[in-house]
């Protein structure tokens, strides 16, 4: 008989059993577990990210209903008690492994960007979430707040999360490092809150193009001027190095300071690059492209569960993060391979009431063809009503 799969269960046929096993072992995670293994676990918490479930109890409950699905998605049953042990006691690094082994298999299937620039471009950028002090008292950052801060780096080819770091809520920016750890060549955008003149320094060392905003405060002097465009919003175009004796001594190589006013809202920017290569109007045109992290942001709060949690624990927290982050990567492939124009939000929002429908994935998710109602059990009473009966 055909076998017909549900959109939850040819979602996760994208992921390589041999790469979540690989991701288990990496993890020092216990292969022999009597009931509830690790795919049922994940599998567990993909449903709860795709179908919203803002409770442990609400997600085991409607998953459970659904038991006659567990045998095709290879899954086994589900309890509360397990479950919650599970996320407290499993190693979140499953998670986090598994995450870059899909990157690593499905990146160069995902094109896009600005064919302008030769330089690959990457936003960097983080986003704090709020916990309950109460609840979360590991989290705690300030006297009555808790929270923790998620870093991203995000490749705008296809502006998928390449690269992302789970910290307290009191790490700073700056500190996160290793979200520079860039190819020579690269192009990296970022704000003023990674404002770091030995940063600056190491970048340019390493032969890493980078893109900012000078602060208003910062002690320069200009070494030249360069002519400019006035038509195109560019007012100024300067090679300047610092003056200030720690600046001077952390950041010692000229850079690039470019004033730029926005033409529609009348705001004003000034940048600060090491960029000595594009037009003034280009790098301009590079920082607009930052929000696409901050749109990349609002579309994972708003329409995936890491709000509010399964699970009080920090390996809770960090676990449910990034189950979100690899359903976000596996909508974005889905999204690349299929032309599809719409939003990775708006494709979870059409999702979330089919989760175990039999329809056609990527057809569904173009809107060609409506879902597929299963018919009715054969146990089942059907009404056929006719008129004057």
């Amino acid at each position: 008989m055909l076998r017909k799969h549900t959109i939850l269960g040819q979602m996760t046929q994208m992921i390589s059993r041999y790469d979540f096993e690989k991701a288990v072992f990496s993890s020092k995670g216990r292969h022999f577990t009597l009931s509830f293994d690790y795919w049922s676990h994940f599998m567990a918490m993909l449903f709860g990210q795709l179908s919203d479930q803002h409770s442990l109890r609400d997600l085991v409950l409607n998953l459970s209903s659904q038991g006659h699905r567990f045998y095709h998605l290879g899954m086994s049953k589900i309890c509360r008690s397990t479950f919650s042990d599970a996320n407290n006691n499993r190693p979140y690094q499953i998670y986090e492994s598994l995450f870059y082994l899909l990157l690593d298999r499905y990146a160069t299937s995902i094109k896009g960007g600005n064919r302008k620039l030769k330089s690959k471009l990457y936003s960097i950028d983080a986003t704090v979430v709020g916990l309950c002090m109460s609840l979360f008292g590991w989290a705690k950052f300030r006297s009555t707040k808790a929270g923790i801060k998620l870093h991203v780096r995000l490749d705008h080819d296809g502006c998928i999360p390449q690269f992302a770091i789970i910290t307290k809520a009191s790490v700073h920016e700056s500190q996160v490092r290793k979200m520079f750890d860039l190819p020579s060549g690269s192009l990296v955008v970022f704000d003023r809150g990674y404002n770091d003149y030995h940063l600056y320094s190491l970048l340019d060392e390493r032969g890493i193009l980078f893109v900012t905003r000078l602060k208003d405060n910062a002690d320069y002097r200009v070494i030249k001027r360069q002519r400019i465009n006035k038509k195109l919003g560019i007012t100024s175009d300067h090679i300047i190095e610092f003056r200030g004796f720690y600046s001077k001594g952390k950041c010692p190589i000229r850079l690039r300071r470019i004033r730029y006013v926005d033409q529609e809202t009348g705001q004003v920017y000034i940048y600060l690059t090491n960029d000595l290569r594009h037009s003034a109007k280009t790098i301009a045109d590079v920082y607009k492209q930052r929000w696409q992290i901050e749109l990349f942001f609002k579309a994972l709060k708003q329409n995936l569960v890491i709000k509010t949690f399964w699970g009080t624990s920090e390996n809770a927290v960090c676990s449910q993060i990034w189950v979100a982050l690899i359903l976000y990567f596996l909508l974005s492939v889905l999204k690349a391979q299929g032309n599809i124009e719409t939003s990775v939000g708006k494709m979870i929002q059409r999702i979330r009431s089919f989760v175990f429908e039999t329809t056609e994935l990527m057809g569904f998710l173009k809107d060609k063809i409506p879902a597929v109602l299963e018919p009715p059990a054969p146990n089942q009473i059907t009404l056929n009503l006719k008129s004057g009966q």
